[in-house]
């Protein structure tokens, strides 16, 4: 990749972000063979945490680090293990020591009093152009110095000495960014013949090692006079000193070259720093002048000012922690424009990273913090902005990490779910995004409450599909669902395959089919149309949610057990079904959350959501034994009467089917199985096209353009009867509702936002690696984030939150077939639902019913969220009202053949007029009123 690596060397920065955006994260660069120069680049938040945290030790800076640092010898920036460990403990000492924040002080307000505002006043009095880059570094220079060797160089005056120092430091670390990316054989020669960066490089070496040993001589015939004998007093602290006397904070004096080491990577970390990222601050500032007004309004309501000459100080730098927006205004300067872009490590042992990228020992990785913060799935669209409110919380106060859990000891990552139970659903969208689809959770120690979260295609695929039997449902699915018994809800292998072979074979049998389609618009227009016709009358409101819960479960259960239980009807009677399943799926929720002591305890105890549970399991146990009996009673006597095959047709149900040992369900079973399967059945109709049905119509409150859109291809498509006086039904016929591609693709968008089961669940029989390299243990749990999967930026664009059912249609006007591993509403691989294409049937049917008839008009202002339940339901239902019938309106040139004819005419005059030329013309105006149809 080395031309490429040529071709944007003066853009090297923004190259790399471009190539680790688009792809994922993580790029292996392949540099020229035989030359060590390949690495592996990676931005990925999970990478990066995995090398300088979980497994840190496993990467240390390494023998390549060194070769390009090694001006700075066994500094605390080039050690690794114990070394640096004891090290960090030498500096760590030094900075929290009491004298050192009393100097600190000191030096800080002398710089700022007779360095910066004195030679600021100068410029401004004189008018000069100067180059603020040069200035900060000088006063970042003439504090670092202060404070690592007690020296005053300075640098920071009117007359602008020359910086010897930074101008070495330049040289080595540009010398050091080309030892990274050239071969070695390059700059070894360069070194030899002592040419170019090389030469430079060594001259720089000579400068700091014939400075500081002048340094370490001035300090040290200090330390042997008597003034300077106390190594405590607030004038002679500092990090020589500290070296030169045995301070307790750095122990017994060391070598000269340890301490030359040492306090070059001070004054390094201490000046580099601060300059570049001030420099980068006030460029920042310069192109966007609003946040300035801001940060000063802010610095005149917090700090008490002191006059210093014509100019004002802070009075006490203790009151700088009263300024979030400030900070928030540093940490984006950071974000955009860190002081180092890349942070090395060497891999001491073979491994896999989180995103799935091998590692072989001696591999060179590249963290790429410059390239991070400009990741659009890290920090969305505007992240090359610059937005100091990203950093700032709703509170006012800065934020103190990335948007992912943290994890505590003991109690994991239990505080983040809490804190965010009330929104689950889109926190878990957020950390899946910020985490490129999967993230480790982890739960109370010894729980059994950590999973492995997950929405990336890829994976998806591979659990569901290409190695869907090492992910099987398992004993936790078993121990949230068992209300679900035996049926094939619950079941995994062989009784899995025999359970779907009999759903399978029902949903294709011929009578199947010849049933279905009456029995939909028998309940659309015996139930649907005259429950919306009473409301609209009426001037009702009502919730639509129970309302399309009542039409689906009337029709999942006359196709479930022959019953016509007629929930939907003006008398609007209990409905016990949803109630109790309402509480167990509620049930089932928390016990995947939370730690099994908690949920046992409750349903030992009888409280809580397990109180409501088991009193949800004994009323469906009550009313499946009842529908049972009603069909077994119906049974007897149709062959006690000798039933014609024409009434056997009508009747063809899939529990009649279990009781008469038909060819689709086999031999009977027993009673128990009987009734698990049919709840499943019932569930699986009854509550994928409500909820899909309720999420729908909110969209299209919020989206009224798309149900204009759906009106007009309704028009075009759909065969309509007249039924009444003003509604008109559509004469369903299944090739009819296909040529729906627009109301096809809105039902589309409504599941991938809003899918009726949020998650689903699998366990690892095996240990496994993921395609995104996340490594799987067996009994390991898996969440794959099927409403996470619809927000996700890098899946469906920066539109993804928006309802837009063009996305899935194609330039030639069809529907696109998005993988099922991308759109996971109906599962994927061998599970993939068997009634996916009856859910849009009805669904079609209704909703075409719906819009050609009625305008639903949602209320405002209602609080519409996701219920804490396995099943998307609104918590609060989807409230309507005032559901006006849409009239058939004629076209303007028509209307007054209309008017002739609508006058209103005595029986007596009606017959006279009758006459075969009127009659053709009546005919013609009423086919005109059912194609012509506008809303009031």
């Amino acid at each position: 990749m080395t031309p490429t690596l040529l071709l944007h060397l003066h853009r090297a920065l923004d190259k790399m972000s471009e190539l680790l955006e688009k792809n994922n994260g993580t790029l292996q660069y392949k540099g020229i063979w035989f030359t060590n120069t390949s690495f592996l680049a990676t931005a990925d938040p999970q990478n990066v945490f995995y090398l300088m945290n979980t497994n840190y030790a496993a990467y240390p800076k390494g023998s390549e680090w060194r070769k390009q640092f090694d001006v700075f010898g066994e500094a605390l920036f080039n050690s690794d293990g114990e070394e640096w460990k004891r090290q960090r403990r030498i500096f760590h000492a030094f900075l929290n020591h009491p004298k050192f924040h009393q100097s600190l002080s000191r030096i800080l307000r002398q710089r700022l009093e007779h360095g910066l505002i004195e030679v600021l006043d100068h410029v401004s009095k004189q008018e000069l152009v100067i180059d603020l880059q040069d200035l900060i570094v000088r006063y970042a220079s003439d504090i670092g110095w202060k404070l690592a060797t007690g020296s005053d160089p300075n640098f920071l005056s009117i007359d602008f000495p020359e910086n010897k120092f930074n101008e070495a430091m330049n040289d080595v670390l540009e010398a050091a960014f080309y030892r990274a990316i050239l071969p070695d054989s390059l700059w070894k020669l360069q070194s030899w013949l002592q040419v170019g960066l090389e030469k430079k490089r060594s001259h720089a070496w000579k400068y700091f090692d014939r400075v500081l040993a002048e340094q370490i001589s001035i300090q040290r015939q200090k330390a042997s006079e008597a003034v300077a004998m106390d190594g405590d007093h607030e004038d002679n602290f500092n990090f020589l000193n500290c070296y030169l006397t045995g301070h307790k904070v750095t122990g017994p004096t060391p070598k000269d070259s340890l301490i030359r080491d040492n306090v070059i990577h001070m004054l390094f970390a201490t000046d580099d720093t601060y300059s570049t990222s001030l420099g980068w601050f006030f460029y920042l500032l310069s192109q966007n002048p609003k946040f300035v007004p801001k940060i000063r309004e802010e610095i005149e309501r917090n700090l008490t000012m002191k006059k210093a000459g014509e100019f004002q100080v802070p009075a006490s730098f203790d009151e700088l922690n009263k300024l979030p927006y400030l900070q928030a205004a540093l940490c984006e300067t950071l974000r955009l424009y860190p002081p180092n872009p890349f942070e090395f490590r060497t891999a001491t042992q073979r491994d896999t990273l989180p995103s799935g990228h091998r590692v072989n020992p001696q591999s060179v990785i590249i963290i790429a913090i410059h390239a991070m913060g400009k990741m659009t799935r890290l920090w969305g669209e505007d992240c090359h902005e610059f937005k100091p409110e990203r950093w700032i919380t709703k509170e006012g106060k800065l934020k103190q990490n990335d948007g992912l859990p943290r994890n505590y000891p003991i109690i994991g990552m239990t505080p983040t779910l809490l804190l965010n139970f009330h929104r689950a659903h889109e926190k878990v969208a957020e950390v899946l995004n910020r985490s490129n689809g999967t993230f480790h959770y982890k739960g109370i120690w010894f729980t059994n409450s950590s999973f492995l979260a997950t929405c990336h295609p890829d994976n998806v695929r591979h659990i569901t599909t290409t190695n869907s039997l090492t992910y099987l449902k398992g004993s936790e699915w078993l121990k949230q669902f068992d209300i679900f018994g035996e049926s094939l809800f619950n079941s995994d292998g062989e009784a899995w395959k025999r359970h779907r072979k009999a759903f399978h074979a029902f949903v294709n049998h011929k009578k199947f089919h010849q049933s279905v389609a009456k029995l939909i618009l028998n309940r659309i227009e015996q139930g649907l149309v005259k429950v919306f016709e009473h409301v609209s009358k009426q001037g009702l409101e009502v919730n639509l949610q129970d309302l399309f819960k009542r039409h689906a479960f009337d029709i999942a259960c006359k196709l479930a057990t022959g019953y016509d239980s007629q929930l939907l009807s003006l008398e609007f009677p209990e409905n016990r079904f949803h109630n109790a399943m309402s509480d167990a799926w509620e049930a089932a929720f928390y016990r995947y959350i939370l730690p099994d002591a908690i949920w046992k305890l409750q349903s030992w105890l009888r409280i809580g959501k397990e109180k409501k549970r088991r009193k949800a399991w004994k009323a469906l146990d009550d009313l499946l034994a009842e529908f049972i009996s009603i069909q077994r009673g119906e049974i007897e006597r149709n062959k006690a009467m000798k039933s014609s095959q024409e009434d056997d047709d009508e009747n063809f149900n899939f529990l009649k089917c279990y009781l008469t040992g038909h060819e689709v369900t086999g031999p009977t079973p027993s009673d128990s199985l009987i009734r698990d399967n049919l709840i499943h059945f019932m569930l699986a109709t009854d509550d994928t096209n409500s909820t899909v049905l309720t999420w729908l119509f909110y969209h299209l409150s919020k989206n009224p353009d798309v149900e204009i859109k759906i009106r007009e291809e309704l028009k075009k498509n759909l065969s309509f009867k007249q039924v009444g006086e003003n509604l008109q039904l559509p004469s369903c016929l299944i090739d009819d509702l296909n040529q729906l591609v627009y109301l096809h693709a809105a039902l589309c968008e409504a599941l991938r936002l809003s899918p009726p089961v949020p998650f689903e669940f699998r366990a690892a029989t095996q240990d496994d690696v993921l395609p995104s390299g996340h490594r799987v243990r067996q009994g390991t749990r898996l969440l794959m984030g099927i409403h996470a999967m619809g927000r996700m930026p890098w899946l469906w664009g920066e539109d993804c939150h928006e309802f837009k059912p063009e996305r899935w249609i194609t330039d030639e006007g069809k529907i696109k077939r998005e993988v099922p591993s991308k759109s996971l509403a109906f599962l994927a691989g061998p599970r993939i639902c068997v009634g996916k294409n009856l859910a849009f049937f009805i669904m079609k049917a209704t909703t075409a019913t719906i819009l050609h008839n009625y305008n639903v008009h949602v209320i405002e202002g209602q609080n519409v969220t996701p219920k804490h339940s396995v099943i998307f339901h609104m918590q609060h239902g989807l409230k309507v009202k005032k559901i006006p019938i849409i009239k058939q309106a004629l076209p303007q040139s028509l209307a007054p053949e209309l008017r002739g004819l609508t006058t209103r005419r005595t029986t007596q005059q009606r017959e006279e007029e009758k006459n075969p030329e009127r009659e053709e013309k009546i005919s013609k105006l009423v086919n005109l009123i059912a194609k012509n149809s506008d809303s009031d």
